[in-house]
């Protein structure tokens, strides 16, 4: 059983300390409550997260000196994409507007630094621009700002064209509403070349002879979270191949 409820106000389970999801309640939206063969649930989130697995129509290089190649290879137009560098809590970021399908952008990360605010200041802009009422948009800037604003690293935020949200994650409602606003946000991490070259001095490090040198280099490695295990990977790689062509 499924029911929404435009006028009630449930008491809603508050666990602020575990979770960053609970900032998607700071809407307008009304309750849903969800009834199993269990138990009895009330939320009112307006946001979601998945995995999936699909290529997205949009690729990113970094080409170093802080200048990136954008695409479009799909069939729609991207709306609009943000360049962030996230660097020991200083950010610099570029809001950049519509993407032609099959169009390529060469763009430049600005030297200067901005602020965690203004940056999601211009997402939440974005985001209203593509049908979002302004608690929604900031809402959801406050659930993902921790990824996509606080951890160390270069990528690009995308809005996704509707046309291709709705083919990559089909939605049935029935009764059907009278209007359907789906805003989707890509996200695209990149290793610049000088990064890349940092990452190669740290694996050295950490196959060195020193243990206090290797420690402190599984700390820096560390760093790259989640893109730890591919980045070092790669990194392994690359110095395998520069072993390889000193021996010819």
């Amino acid at each position: 059983d499924f029911r929404v409820s435009p006028t009630h106000r449930p008491q809603l389970a508050d666990e602020r300390g575990t979770g960053r999801y609970f900032a998607a309640r700071e809407t307008d939206a009304a309750a849903v409550r969800t009834t199993g063969t269990e138990k009895r649930e009330e939320e009112k989130f307006l946001f979601y997260r998945g995995v999936g697995d699909f290529q997205m129509p949009f690729v990113v290089r970094a080409l170093g000196n802080r200048e990136f190649a954008v695409k479009n290879t799909g069939k729609e137009a991207v709306p609009a994409y943000v360049l962030v560098g996230v660097k020991d809590r200083k950010v610099s970021f570029k809001v950049f507007r519509h993407l032609s399908p099959g169009a390529e952008d060469q763009v430049e990360l600005p030297a200067e630094t901005s602020t965690v605010e203004k940056l999601g200041d211009a997402m939440t802009d974005l985001l209203m621009e593509q049908g979002l009422y302004a608690k929604e948009a900031r809402a959801m800037v406050k659930t993902w700002s921790k990824d996509w604003f606080g951890e160390d690293g270069t990528r690009v935020l995308y809005l996704v064209a509707e046309p291709v949200t709705n083919e990559f994650l089909p939605l049935t409602i029935d009764p059907k509403p009278d209007k359907l606003v789906r805003v989707l946000v890509g996200r695209h991490d990149v290793l610049t070349p000088e990064r890349e070259r940092e990452i190669d001095a740290e694996v050295k490090r950490l196959n060195g002879p020193s243990n206090a040198e290797s420690k402190a280099a599984d700390a820096e490695l560390e760093k790259l979270g989640r893109y730890r295990y591919h980045a070092q990977k790669a990194a392994e790689e690359r110095l395998k191949g520069e072993t390889a062509r000193r021996r010819r």
